[in-house]
């Protein structure tokens, strides 16, 4: 009797072996699961790659927009009424639509260049017809000009000038002169007031050209 519990031990245990050997056990994933998951790692890939070109076209494309409508509107602009060569003056949060067309001619390309206000390095003469504002900037303010030119080559010059009353000349020095004074469509240009102080801003044109322009002007304490 122990002879045979003892060889049924040893016939169950060589059949156990063989058996775990094969894979006649082991759990194989169904069939298709591999391939849905590389199709769900390619659609999360094209997703990704859609949204970040359709991101950067809507970028692009909205940054380089140039308003060239104006170009052909009627801009009602007064004659410079003084005092001196002022058109009108400026105030925080002001927009202006004017042509510098039928302007005074008062400033030459020298006189940006003495006043520091532009290194002229093509020479221009300045010689057209300017548009002149006079304008205050309170004390310890930022003043941002943001000037549009698309229909003429017109630069922006805005000088620090105390007498709102007089316009400079070839014989005054200026201490503080910005400008917007690149071949374009305009641009920004910021003057900072610690102590509160009259600016004289200035619409010039290359070469003798006149055109429409926009000129807006935006104050931070």
């Amino acid at each position: 009797m122990r002879e045979w519990v003892f060889l049924w031990g040893v016939l169950g245990g060589v059949l156990g072996g063989v058996l775990g050997g094969c894979d006649l056990f082991s759990v194989k994933p169904a069939d298709g699961e591999d391939t849905a998951d590389a199709d769900a790692d390619a659609d999360s890939d094209a997703d990704s790659d859609a949204d970040s070109d359709s991101d950067s076209d809507s970028d692009t494309d909205s940054d380089t927009d140039v308003d060239t409508e104006m170009c052909d509107e009627a801009f009602s602009t007064a004659e410079p009424g003084g005092p001196a060569c002022f058109t009108d003056t400026l105030s925080c949060g002001d927009s202006v639509e004017a042509t510098n067309e039928g302007g005074q001619s008062g400033f030459i390309g020298e006189d940006w260049e003495s006043w520091f206000c532009t290194p002229n390095l093509d020479r221009w003469d300045y010689d057209a017809p300017e548009r002149v504002y006079s304008m205050f900037i309170p004390a310890l303010t930022t003043a941002t000009f943001d000037f549009e030119t698309p229909c003429a080559d017109l630069d922006l010059f805005v000088a620090y000038w105390q007498d709102e009353d007089t316009c400079p000349t070839s014989a005054n020095s200026i201490r503080e002169c910005e400008s917007v004074d690149d071949e374009g469509a305009g641009g920004l240009v910021s003057i900072w007031s610690d102590v509160g102080a009259y600016y004289i801003v200035v619409v010039d044109g290359r070469g003798g050209e006149t055109g429409n322009f926009r000129l807006s002007v935006d104050c931070e304490d």
